[in-house]
């Protein structure tokens, strides 16, 4: 239904045409958080599959939120949390973040799109190039036998 009032709202459809036409960022602002998810779902729905957006929040618990209200109108969202310079390698969080940013990226290298929300932090923090990733990339099956001197 709300499909339907944004379809023929102009600043929705300017939205809209601005992201057909690769024009971005596009800030949407004015409105509350719930109308914006519903916004980014319309536009998830409107455009070809394959396409990625990225949400930029001013911080984590605001990024886990969009995340979480993006994935209840059944989006495929992923949250790219930002490394904690303090205890990213700490025990404090075990693996906690880091396995949270490679399913970011696995979806990256084998998704068909979707919505990534990050908090500035994790917009700033520098990356390994996708194409190093994809190259020393490995995957294991339960059941495979390893030879160590192989790899």
């Amino acid at each position: 239904m709300l499909e339907q009032i944004l379809k023929d709202n102009k600043i929705f459809q300017q939205i809209q045409t601005g992201l057909g036409e690769n024009k971005s960022p596009v800030f949407v602002s004015g409105c509350t958080d719930t109308a914006k998810w519903h916004i980014c779902s319309a536009l998830k729905k409107q455009e070809n599959s394959g396409q990625w957006k990225i949400v930029i929040v001013p911080d984590e618990i605001k990024g886990r939120q969009w995340a979480e209200g993006c994935g209840f109108f059944g989006e495929d969202v992923y949250f790219l949390p930002a490394k904690d310079p303090l205890f990213y390698s700490a025990d404090v969080h075990g693996n906690a973040i880091a396995r949270e940013r490679m399913k970011c990226i696995q979806q990256i290298l084998e998704g068909s799109g979707g919505i990534f929300v990050m908090p500035v932090d994790a917009v700033m923090d520098k990356g390994v190039p996708l194409e190093e990733i994809q190259k020393y990339r490995m995957t294991f099956r339960v059941g495979d036998i390893l030879d160590e001197e192989e790899n």
